[in-house]
């Protein structure tokens, strides 16, 4: 179990790492303290996010894993906007940065499984 465990918690944020700073770098980001800034904001709210996703897959219903999702993802985006409202020095909607992120993390990640 803990290896379970621990390569999805490593394959969710490798994955979403490299999603959102190429998601950074299409929406103009180009500073490597702001990409520090990504990989950073994403190593404090992906452990957490995935964690609450495997909590409620193992225990709740499958009726309200749509609203689950749609309530931690926008949790997320706000959570990291207000982070990169505050320090991302390039950019002038940082909200947008971050929904437009997590949204192609979010979409690869419905992909792939």
């Amino acid at each position: 179990m803990v290896l379970y465990l621990i390569k999805m918690f490593g394959v969710s944020l490798g994955l979403t790492l490299m999603i959102e700073e190429a998601a950074a770098w299409i929406y103009g980001i180009r500073r490597g303290k702001d990409f520090l800034l990504v990989c950073l904001v994403n190593i404090l709210t992906n452990p957490a996010a995935v964690f609450l996703a495997w909590v409620w897959r193992m225990y709740m219903p499958d009726g309200g894993k749509f609203l689950f999702y749609l309530v931690a993802e926008t949790a997320v985006v706000v959570t990291e906007g207000k982070i990169y409202k505050a320090y991302l020095l390039e950019g002038r909607h940082p909200v947008w940065v971050s929904l437009a992120a997590n949204g192609c993390s979010f979409l690869l990640g419905l992909m792939i499984g």
